[in-house]
């Protein structure tokens, strides 16, 4: 199912130049605004991804009030390219979101994860990068680095990227999260998180057994 779901989306996927970065990057930030809709998510640009690195810039992160501390939290990375073939191209901008989330989790050890969504044009890929330093895409189990695995906003197969960031909005990174993590997981395997991990939206610790998603009694 396409991400295009109006005539405002439509406009601005069509205004993309596949020559330059800018108007790809207005393309998403307009994307983020129709997904994430609700007044404590906040999409902003050119941010540092961390206070202990103010000179490393993102292209855009998104950031959102936690519910129980009224914190500013950040919930992804954004680093996009022009539209572009080229493997050095992909493999800058999948770098970039690394380094972001790997410079932003240094500082903040009560953090089990952080997301990332790198995009080349209108084609885009989904990250979830966890303290282990592992960085994997949500929705596909291919490396990084595989071209094949970005998908266009206007295709039948960007319903995989709505379930990604309808998964990010529903398990933000939090700072009542454990130390277990979601793995990343494509459509025809079963998740198999057996510690128990807290759900921010739901106000209750969640885990899949034998891939069954299972919520803790409620005390």
């Amino acid at each position: 199912m396409s991400l295009i779901t109006n005539t405002f989306l439509r406009a601005f996927y069509q205004g993309v130049n596949p020559q330059n970065e800018h108007s790809a990057v207005t393309f998403w930030a307009y994307v983020f605004k129709v997904y994430f809709p609700e007044e404590h998510f906040l999409f902003d640009t050119q941010k540092p991804a961390s206070h202990s690195d103010p000179l490393r810039r993102v292209d855009g992160k998104l950031t959102y009030v936690e519910n129980q501390t009224n914190r500013l939290m950040v919930l992804f990375f954004f680093e996009a390219k022009r539209t572009s073939q080229a493997q050095a191209e992909m493999q800058a901008v999948e770098g970039q979101a690394f380094e972001a989330c790997g410079t932003f989790l240094s500082s903040q050890p009560h953090l089990s994860h952080i997301y990332a969504v790198t995009t080349i044009g209108t084609e885009a890929r989904v990250w979830k990068y966890s303290a282990d330093r592992t960085f994997l895409g949500l929705g596909n189990s291919s490396p990084s680095g595989t071209r094949a695995a970005y998908i266009d906003a206007d295709s039948a197969a960007a319903s995989t990227l709505r379930s990604a960031l309808l998964h990010m909005k529903q398990f933000p990174p939090s700072s009542y999260a454990t130390a277990a993590t979601i793995t990343s997981q494509t459509a025809s395997q079963a998740p198999q998180t057996t510690a128990w991990t807290w759900s921010v939206p739901h106000r209750n610790y969640y885990r899949y057994k034998n891939g069954v998603l299972e919520w803790a009694p409620k005390k």
